[in-house]
């Protein structure tokens, strides 16, 4: 038995984790501990205690745990994803606009000509791609995904749909969560959302990263 097998199996137990004992129980055949703190000091898996047992998660799925079961840790996990959310935007617009008035110097165009350039040209969070994506195969794609995922709640995180969506479809972020924007707003009986998760749709300022089907 491999690392990679340890990994894979604390990997398979998804967001509620895998006692250690369990563990230790499956990989009699190796020196498990010396391979758990190895994993651990990498990042790879995290150990926690979870009433009087540890218990091993992946690194990925262990924030999602948090993220579901935490609410103290989803708050303030929010306000830092907000927080970046909105110093990456700061970011990105101050840099477009610097570069197309670098490109449109006021000695070659007048203020109206360079204003219209900058608004052409600065970033545009939703793309044509959207169009390109039949609305209806979205929904029963996006269903069958949500129901595979979902925990006992119902509660499946959207940055984990993305990336099945990514893997399918080759689809960008943008092109999914306009998607997914005009999908729960059009059918708001059938979904419902909520905040927490690193990544997902903006509602009212607050990051709405999670959802299930009603």
């Amino acid at each position: 038995m491999s690392t990679t097998e340890v990994i894979s199996r604390i990997t398979a137990s998804g967001i509620s984790g895998i006692k250690k004992t369990d563990i230790r129980k499956e990989f009699q055949n190796m020196q498990i501990d010396e391979t758990l703190e190895f994993l651990v000091t990498k990042g790879d898996i995290v150990m926690d205690k979870k009433g009087s047992a540890y218990y091993l998660w992946q690194a990925d799925n262990y924030l999602e745990n948090l993220l579901s079961y935490d609410p103290k840790f989803r708050i303030i996990y929010n306000a830092i994803v907000q927080l970046k959310y909105i110093l990456k935007d700061n970011t990105e617009v101050s840099y477009s606009a610097a570069k197309v008035m670098r490109k449109h110097s006021p000695e070659q165009k007048g203020p109206d000509k360079i204003a219209d350039d900058i608004c052409n040209e600065l970033p545009i969070t939703h793309t044509e791609e959207v169009t390109t994506f039949d609305q209806d195969q979205f929904r029963q794609e996006f269903d069958l995904i949500t129901k595979k995922y979902s925990n006992s709640s119902g509660w499946v995180s959207l940055a984990r749909i993305r990336e099945e969506f990514s893997k399918k479809y080759n689809m960008t972020i943008d092109c999914f969560y306009a998607l997914v924007e005009n999908l729960t707003n059009k059918e708001y009986e059938k979904y419902e959302l909520s905040s927490g998760g690193h990544e997902g749709l903006t509602i009212r300022g607050l990051l709405h990263g999670f959802v299930r089907c009603i």
